[in-house]
């Protein structure tokens, strides 16, 4: 094999792991960036990774380099899903927040659109905008890149532990979204059902015109008071 056929294998091994980082994870993109953009970000770091970094695949060892970039892509994908799921905390609790307020009309819509619900934008926003402002994304690219030291290049893959280390961040992410926003949905419906029982005891008041009024608020001020804790929780599992 040619000096030239080791350099792009190495190339392509680097870009694999890489690539789906850039395509989920907002590290190296995200999916507000074009398609085009992240996957030459994704080059472009390999080709350093390689040259700089003197990250290469051993092809003597790989008995099927095909098979080593399929790996890598595995790896990949782990990787990239692992950096996205911090800010999903966010995104899950504003929109159970949404429902639980009685998000109708065209916001509720807006999920199966694919785009978020009013809340959860704001929330993805905001925390997007301090995981870089507070550089913890300096420290998950040294991480990312720390992976082609841990696990070099062609290197087999413990399926068994990074599966269960992806599954122990998907039930952590399920439950730093819930412990924000259940907690702000049953306190809506709480005064769901006390305007219900007011408004029987005495429909003159006409408290139930006023619920349209009053669960938004009520969102908007659990919000700010649980914003220290979303955030804490959501750059802890950033930096993790």
């Amino acid at each position: 094999m040619s000096a030239f056929e080791l350099h792009l294998w190495s190339v392509c091994a680097v870009v694999c792991r890489l690539a789906p980082v850039a395509m989920l994870s907002p590290l190296l993109g995200g999916s507000a960036t074009p398609s085009v953009v992240r996957l030459s970000v994704a080059l472009a770091l390999g080709l350093f990774d390689h040259l700089q970094g003197g990250v290469a695949l051993d092809i003597a060892t790989e008995t099927a380099p095909g098979l080593g970039l399929a790996r890598e892509l595995a790896l990949g994908g782990l990787l990239g899903l692992g950096a996205m799921l911090p800010l999903q905390v966010a995104r899950m609790a504003g929109r159970l927040l949404d429902n639980a307020r009685g998000s109708v009309g065209e916001e509720a819509l807006l999920g199966e659109q694919g785009r978020d619900s009013p809340l959860a934008a704001l929330l993805h926003g905001l925390f997007l905008a301090l995981y870089f402002s507070s550089g913890l994304h300096r420290e998950a690219l040294r991480g990312l890149l720390q992976t082609f030291v841990t696990t070099p290049l062609g290197a087999p893959l413990d399926v068994e532990l990074s599966s269960g280390h992806f599954v122990a961040q998907v039930a952590r992410t399920f439950e730093q979204a819930l412990s924000v926003g259940l907690p702000g949905a049953t306190l809506v419906l709480l005064v769901d059902v006390a305007l219900a029982w007011a408004g029987r005891a005495a429909p003159q008041w006409r408290l139930a015109e006023h619920a349209g009024t009053l669960k938004p608020a009520l969102v908007g001020l659990w919000v700010l008071i649980t914003l220290r804790l979303l955030a804490t929780q959501v750059l802890g599992q950033a930096l993790g």
